[in-house]
């Protein structure tokens, strides 16, 4: 299986590898025996969630600089992700899957070289609670998990065929929508105006309206009138893609010019504008070369993630876990 294929699959269980791994940054400041979760007989201690926190926040910043709502919703996504990794290494341990004995000391070795020496890989690990065995146990069933989650990517691929078809029923998906060059001036009305406020700055985009078209140069026009920050631009938007346009008389009235032509005055909710049609690019439909990398991608990872839902799903009712009030108490 190419890397760049499963790259986004192991960036699902990037945060398992880490956590399994283990031993990559700084010990947590306290003992890791309470207990946050089980699944079955496995449990999941608060050193262990802690250590899956600190790969998706800095440590200095989960400590002191994220708010409540934020730490709980960081906390929920780590403790859920060491569950799914259990209950896919259980489903791995069902199906035969075991982790080779070189990898999980590929893993050892690694980490020993990152402390710089077996004793302070060894210092590191009583400070965390863990024995030479317990971390091999544990890399092994992520390692476990990891390779049972491949194989759900295998299984998610798309053929060729199966591209096509989705490409030729879902065409207006792949159409590039059309797009006109278009400048613009705005004469500002607050929305809660008196109606005969909103009439004295019709008048005055009418005035502007008659001067551009009695020969005076539009940019110049927006740049000392339009009471927006296109003014600075002399007017000028840029590309518009149809439906980008937060107004829809605003997308009609741009949409329906000419190359060079101007409209009238325009009344939204933002006050009176007038538009400058420039050059126009039909919409057109990608072709199937075009979009089949992307759309195989997006495909195969929407069914994999389904494929992973369903079984996650199987599991949590086949295993019981259990959240503990002392891992509730904490958020």
């Amino acid at each position: 299986m190419r890397n760049e294929d499963i790259g986004w699959c192991r960036r699902w269980i990037s945060l398992g590898v880490l956590t399994a791994v283990l031993l990559l940054g700084p010990a947590v400041s306290f003992s890791g025996g309470n207990v946050v979760a089980r699944i079955g007989d496995v449990e999941i201690t608060e050193v262990e969630l802690e250590e899956a926190l600190l790969q998706l926040v800095p440590q200095g910043i989960y400590h002191s600089g994220i708010d409540r709502s934020d730490s709980e919703e960081y906390r929920t996504k780590a403790l859920d992700a060491l569950i799914e990794v259990e209950l896919l290494a259980r489903e791995a341990e069902k199906r035969g899957i075991k982790a080779p004995e070189e990898a999980i000391s590929s893993v050892i070795d690694e980490n020993t070289r990152k402390f710089g020496s077996e004793k302070e890989m060894k210092k590191a690990m009583e400070e965390r609670g863990y024995t030479m065995e317990g971390l091999r146990k544990r890399i092994g069933r992520f390692e476990a998990a990891r390779t049972l989650a491949l194989e759900l990517l295998s299984a998610s691929r798309y053929s060729e065929d199966e591209l096509r078809k989705y490409y030729e029923e879902n065409r207006p998906k792949f159409r590039k929508p059309e797009t006109v060059f278009l400048s613009g001036i705005l004469i500002k009305v607050d929305p809660s105006a008196t109606e005969e406020v909103w009439q004295q700055k019709k008048k005055v985009a009418e005035d502007l309206l008659a001067r551009i078209r009695g020969g005076e140069d539009f940019g110049a026009i927006a740049y000392k009138y339009s009471e927006d920050s296109y003014r600075f631009t002399s007017g000028s938007i840029g590309q518009v893609h149809r439906g980008r346009l937060s107004a829809p008389e605003l997308e009609k009235t741009a949409f329906s010019l000419g190359k060079d032509e101007i409209s009238g005055v325009v009344r939204t909710i933002q006050g009176f504008h007038i538009l400058k049609a420039g050059e126009k690019t039909p919409g057109e439909l990608k072709s199937f070369e075009e979009v089949s990398g992307k759309l195989k991608r997006d495909l195969e990872k929407d069914r994999f993630e389904e494929s992973k839902k369903s079984l996650i799903g199987r599991l949590k009712k086949e295993y019981v876990v259990e959240i503990t009030p002392w891992s509730r108490s904490k958020n």
